[in-house]
């Protein structure tokens, strides 16, 4: 359900040297954020162009968005990621968020150990509470990743204690239960997760998995077809609709 990339982040500082007056730059900076949104191809041109003016920080980072926006997530990882590190040495405070978002164009791009990598660094910079469990959520899916499951089930363990309505904190805890067949606990995740996000179909999905591998033949039909009503032409939509078909539902 999370996105990897944010946007609105127009009052990132820059990096030390010349530069146009503070107002001037953060418009720049919010034009460039938007045409990432919406042609970023174009996007990647002028963030381009900012970079090589000077532009710091929030030209890596708008060259990092619109990257990730066009798919291409080695391309994001390392613009964010160098984004990031100049924010870090410029003393920005939303260096970490940037880190968070190379973080997750890293998972994009298959790359759990760089993800891994670019979360910690993340959460070495002490996010507030709703950032440290999105942050911890985030991590938690590059260890399962990388086969490292005792330190994504404490990671959202965590996360569930100290951000309690993210939904995806309780939903990535409920499918790990399920592969570790720890299936009440399974149940009582997703069902938090349904409560926070009555309306997601990655929950419902999860909810049919978890009812098939217990034998609830009718609950997992349910949960599925539901995922299949809610978005059919997504991942989560489409893979509920083969578990459908597999078991002659």
């Amino acid at each position: 359900m999370r996105g990897p990339m944010l946007a609105g982040m127009a009052g990132l500082l820059i990096a030390a040297g010349p530069a146009p007056a503070p107002s001037a730059e953060a418009a720049r900076y919010a034009s460039c954020l938007g045409l990432a949104a919406t042609d970023p191809v174009r996007a990647v041109e002028t963030a381009s162009v900012w970079r090589i003016e000077g532009g710091g920080p929030p030209a890596r980072h708008c060259l990092g968005v619109a990257y990730a926006r066009q798919g291409k997530f080695l391309a994001a990882t390392d613009a964010l990621e160098a984004a990031a590190r100049d924010a870090q040495a410029a003393g920005s405070a939303l260096a970490g968020t940037i880190y968070g978002q190379a973080g997750n164009a890293a998972l994009a791009a298959d790359d759990a150990a760089r993800a891994l990598d670019l979360l910690n660094s993340a959460l070495s910079l002490n996010p507030g509470p709703a950032a440290q469990g999105a942050l911890l959520v985030d991590r938690a899916r590059a260890s399962v990743a990388l086969g490292k499951t005792t330190e994504a089930r404490a990671d959202l363990d965590t996360a569930v204690t100290i951000a309690p309505n993210d939904a995806d904190a309780w939903l990535l805890r409920a499918t790990l239960a399920r592969r570790e067949t720890r299936n009440a606990d399974a149940e009582a995740a997703i069902a938090t997760a349904a409560k926070l996000a009555p309306d997601s179909a990655e929950v419902a999905l999860e909810q049919g998995n978890i009812a098939a591998i217990q034998g609830k033949g009718d609950e997992a039909r349910a949960a599925w077809t539901r995922a299949v009503t809610l978005a059919k032409d997504s991942d989560a939509g489409r893979t509920a609709a083969a578990a459908l078909k597999s078991n002659g539902m």
